[in-house]
């Protein structure tokens, strides 16, 4: 079974958490998190996003910088970005480069699309 995997290059945690949503109003371009920039606003989860992820019938899982600590295949990873998770093999699916040019949820939402129709 196929899993995408996203990271957030945030940690996790309460604390953490009003950090971040207090840095995401008072200074969103300096927010170091385009991927949760744009699959959250202040009130949570966009409900765009939700609808593709329901919509995409691939299972996703998100996990922050500090819980990738002790995963050799993803310790050093760029971050935010997303794998491809297929039985033993994971792969770049989204590099950080990449996450952090989408202008917005919709360009994210449509280059997903675009790489999942390639993988079938």
């Amino acid at each position: 079974m196929n899993e995408i995997v996203f990271i957030y290059n945030a940690k996790s945690g309460t604390v953490n958490s009003l950090i971040d949503w207090a840095h995401k109003i008072v200074s969103p371009d300096t927010y170091e998190c385009s991927l949760c920039s744009m699959t959250y606003d202040n009130f949570g989860k966009r409900a765009e996003w939700s609808k593709f992820l329901r919509e995409i019938k691939v299972k996703s899982s998100f996990i922050y910088r500090d819980h990738i600590m002790n995963d050799q295949n993803l310790k050093d990873a760029s971050l935010p970005c997303a794998y491809l998770k297929k039985s033993n093999d994971i792969r770049l699916l989204i590099s950080s480069d990449e996450m952090n040019a989408y202008k917005d949820l919709e360009e994210l939402i449509v280059s997903l699309r675009k790489k999942l129709e390639e993988l079938t």
